[in-house]
């Protein structure tokens, strides 16, 4: 994957992740602290898109545990989506 791809992982999420998919990944990250209260309570209150930037940053700031609890919650939540096989590539090594 190249440095093009890996930049385009945070973007495709925003664009394409839902609504109740982000409400239950805050759910499931803050039920196992990998956000804590004040994160998810901010999160929640944003529109959409600024919500899945906010859960992407946050848990990619959180280390290779959160990341990887994330991405297999996002595929088990939304199996029809590719993102968790291309944020699994890259999501610790993006910088953006």
């Amino acid at each position: 994957m190249g440095l093009a791809d890996k930049l385009l992982v945070r973007p495709k999420f925003v664009e394409n992740v839902s609504e109740p998919v982000l409400d239950q990944l805050l759910d499931r990250l803050v039920r196992k602290k990998y956000m804590n209260p004040e994160e998810v309570d901010r999160a929640r209150v944003k529109p959409r898109d600024d919500k899945a930037r906010d859960v992407f940053d946050t848990v990619k700031r959180k280390g290779s545990r959160a990341s990887e609890y994330f991405i297999k919650k996002h595929q088990k939540l939304d199996p029809k989506s590719d993102l968790s096989s291309r944020m699994r590539k890259c999501l610790q090594t993006v910088v953006y």
